[in-house]
């Protein structure tokens, strides 16, 4: 009683790329990613014997990114992206209970891009996140890498509205033994549903995608201390962004 009922996380990102195509069709991008973070929880931490404080704390940290793009006759593109970790500072309120900053993980993502018609576009993605990579994420708490795969289309439907709608599947970073520790972390989601439109303007462009996450659950049968623990999770996100031309 008086604590151990939930965990809130949010992450916001933000980057500034710069991109160069060139006449061979080759184009390359890169730049800086910014991240600012709040954590709060009330979870039992077994190293006190008491409940945290359920206050919010805030961090900053960076990274950053890198992608490549070529395209092959009128109708094929590859590409691929580096993300590197982003490194936090660390949520001071929660220091006895996060051996260390929550960083964020590296990715590595490839691809390839198809146009089925002149207005019509299908793309396959294949991305691996590094979670076992982490200091607190993974060795503190036990997550693996996942491997995700994706697939969508773009659809042009006028001049100014493109439309789009896909579908990803992974691993669940978080396995059987790890359900206790990750009780009120519970971020098992494996299947991904998307959805989204852009509309352009003169100079610019307003984007709209939202993502439900497939309810997931898992239950710790390893007959350890905490088996039995289940823990479940759904997700609903809507993002809004904006593109200039200049």
């Amino acid at each position: 009683p008086g604590g151990d009922t939930h965990t809130e996380l949010s992450i916001a990102k933000t980057t500034f790329t710069y991109a160069q195509a060139f006449d061979n069709g080759f184009s390359i991008g890169a730049g800086p990613v910014l991240v600012l973070s709040r954590f709060r929880t009330d979870m039992f931490n077994p190293g006190t014997g008491a409940f945290e404080s359920d206050d919010w704390d805030t961090a900053a940290g960076a990274g950053g990114i890198i992608g490549v793009n070529q395209k092959i006759g009128k109708k094929l593109k590859i590409g691929g992206s580096y993300m590197s970790e982003q490194f936090m500072t660390e949520f001071g309120e929660y220091d006895d209970l996060l051996n260390d900053s929550l960083n964020l993980p590296q990715q590595v993502t490839v691809g390839l891009a198809y146009n089925v018609l002149t207005n019509l576009e299908f793309a396959l993605d294949y991305r691996w996140i590094g979670w076992n990579k982490l200091e607190t994420l993974g060795d503190q708490f036990g997550w693996e890498d996942q491997r995700i795969v994706k697939a969508g289309l773009t659809w042009n439907a006028t001049e100014r509205l493109t439309l789009r709608t896909g579908i990803s599947h992974g691993n669940s970073p978080i396995q059987a033994e790890d359900v206790f520790a990750n009780a009120l972390f519970p971020a098992i989601m494996e299947t991904h549903l998307a959805t989204g439109a852009s509309y352009e303007f003169d100079t610019f462009t307003l984007h709209f995608a939202f993502i439900h996450g497939l309810k997931e659950e898992i239950t710790d049968n390893t007959g350890g201390f905490g088996s039995g623990t289940e823990i479940s999770m759904y997700q609903n996100s809507a993002t809004i962004g904006a593109s200039w031309k200049f």
